[in-house]
């Protein structure tokens, strides 16, 4: 192409991932500007748009829309990515199209949690997401999700070694059943002598305290939540200290994590609930990985006498990539057979 698109971005403003994803299109030199998808991101608000309470009371969403839309028109953008969206609805996306708008989506959470956008998925051109279920049932291009750069051993000279500081860690938020499984975590490396550390978020510690009444596990703790979100480096800190890594997937959920990737990328073993992560992931790195059904299943690994990993070969660490990444989602925009020439 002679001209390079003008991209929007429109999509949560949550743990920067659409940013980081901005920044890489810009460097391969793109015009690229990202919209926050919600009006607010207070903890409050984003409870009442999972709820569903803004399809019923919606007149500050329509207006908030409206606006985006009236900017992606007028600054003449030629393409627009949804990214995990749950706002946009189709009067939304009818407008863009209307406009001349190119409008693609790609999903990181599953129809199950998140079925708004097929109320418009006919007016897209792009589609694409992380479950393969959502990809076969829909006919969706799968992309896997990605690691940043941070996390990767390879690009920071960090080499896998056996004298972690940690033998199992956990970062991530307590949402669904994570607390109970957390729980049952903790026991097990508490009987075993298992150095273990968790980094533990909710959005609003005052809302967890209300959720721990009525779900009891999530009492245990209280004391370990944080309402402010951890940095890449505290995380990739994390997993590059640690022998072996816990990842807990929404239920019912088939789509690889991104912590799958920044675990994988950083050099550490990964131990996940998702038994899809196997048939998913490159066969290399299967002995990186071991898929458990239930938490006494870890007592069939070795956390101790694990051997040595090796580092990850170029081609590993780029699977793992946001430039792998990258490199799909500028084939589902430009529609080309590859995008290794936009580099």
């Amino acid at each position: 192409m002679s001209t390079r698109p003008r991209i929007a971005l429109v999509g949560p403003n949550f743990f920067s991932y659409v940013d980081s994803i901005r920044l890489k299109l810009v460097k391969r030199g793109f015009v690229v500007e990202s919209f926050d998808e919600k009006h607010n991101n207070s903890a409050i608000v984003k409870a009442a748009y999972r709820l569903g309470i803004y399809k019923i009371f919606n007149g500050r969403v329509r207006s908030y829309l409206d606006s985006i839309a009236e900017s992606l028109i007028s600054s003449r953008f030629d393409d627009v990515l949804l990214i995990n969206t749950e706002a946009p609805d189709r009067i939304f996306v009818q407008r863009l199209v209307h406009a001349g708008l190119r409008v693609h989506i790609y999903m990181w959470d599953s129809t199950i949690n998140k079925p708004g956008f097929l109320q418009y998925i006919d007016l897209l051109q792009g589609r694409a997401s992380f479950d393969p279920n959502d990809c076969d049932k829909l006919g969706l291009k799968y992309i896997p999700l990605f690691a940043e750069d941070v996390f990767s051993s390879k690009l920071q000279g960090h080499l896998p070694q056996n004298d972690s500081i940690y033998d199992v860690s956990f970062c991530g938020t307590l949402h669904s059943n994570r607390a109970e499984l957390l729980a049952d975590i903790n026991r097990f490396a508490e009987k075993n002598h298992l150095r273990i550390s968790l980094l533990l978020y909710f959005h609003a510690k005052w809302m967890f305290v209300l959720k721990s009444i009525f779900i009891s596990s999530n009492a245990k703790f209280i004391s370990m939540i944080s309402s402010k979100v951890f940095s890449k480096t505290q995380i990739s800190d994390l997993f590059k200290k640690s022998r072996f890594v816990i990842d807990i997937p929404h239920p019912s959920q088939a789509g690889l994590t991104a912590r799958t990737f920044e675990v994988l990328r950083s050099g550490s073993r990964l131990i996940t609930f998702n038994s899809h992560a196997t048939s998913l992931l490159p066969s290399s790195l299967i002995k990186r990985i071991h898929v458990i059904e239930q938490v006494k299943d870890l007592e069939k690994i070795d956390f101790i006498k694990s051997d040595s990993l090796e580092s990850l070969s170029v081609e590993e660490d780029y699977y793992l990539s946001l430039d792998r990444f990258v490199d799909d989602i500028l084939i589902l925009i430009l529609n080309q057979t590859t995008a290794k020439d936009m580099r």
